[in-house]
């Protein structure tokens, strides 16, 4: 998964199959979901330090960040 911001959103690229794109939005600070498929939800995690290094989505598959 790619995640960016466009346009003051925060949007998914599935980089599998079909690349599709979805926007998600807030429900907290650190909690967002799809509006177009309510399933998807992502939830960050900060280490000691209070960086986002990882995130899990949909409530059970954990991603770690990678930077370019």
């Amino acid at each position: 998964m790619e995640l960016r911001v466009i346009e003051n959103s925060l949007v998914i690229k599935e980089l599998w199959a079909e690349n599709r794109e979805m926007r998600v939005v807030p429900e907290s600070e650190m909690e967002f979901f799809s509006k177009e498929k309510p399933a998807l939800t992502l939830k960050f995690i900060k280490d000691k330090n209070g960086a986002i290094t990882q995130f899990l989505a949909p409530k059970k598959d954990l991603w770690n960040r990678v930077k370019e």
